[in-house]
């Protein structure tokens, strides 16, 4: 029997910032019987990053979202979580997270005309800007 491939997303900046284009490629991979849908976030609460991605359209058991420890391994927190979950492919937008622990790194590259947060972007009972919701240009 072979090993299911993992594949990993992030949540802020990525299915965050692209959710009408994540949230079909997502499903299609939850879908095929030879994947595993992994998230792997520095967010530190998984039952909170678990409402959020249900509030926007994403399904996930909760086993399946990882909150990596940043306080104890700084910019190295997801890379460690990517060697012990034996992570395939990994998604995010941060290169520092992308730096080693999976065979297949991909970064989804900053677009400074889109918010870090798209607009439909829900968060659980929280209102405002969420910190980046808007796109910050420079000169503007």
């Amino acid at each position: 029997m072979t090993r299911k491939t993992k594949i990993a997303f992030d949540v802020g900046g990525v299915l965050s910032k692209y959710p009408a284009i994540f949230r079909p490629l997502v499903a299609a991979l939850q879908a095929s019987a030879d994947v595993e849908v992994w998230i792997l976030t520095d967010m530190s609460n998984p039952q909170k990053v678990r409402e959020t991605l249900a509030l926007n359209g994403f399904d996930f058991p909760l086993e399946r979202i990882v909150c990596a420890d940043y306080e104890t391994y700084g910019e190295a927190c997801k890379s460690v979580l990517l060697e012990q979950l034996e992570i395939d492919v990994f998604v995010d937008d941060m290169p520092f997270y992308l730096a080693q622990g999976a065979p297949v790194r991909l970064q989804l590259l900053p677009d400074l005309t889109r918010p870090y947060y798209h607009d439909s972007w829900q968060i659980p009972g929280e209102t405002g800007d969420f910190g980046r919701r808007k796109a910050h240009h420079s000169g503007d």
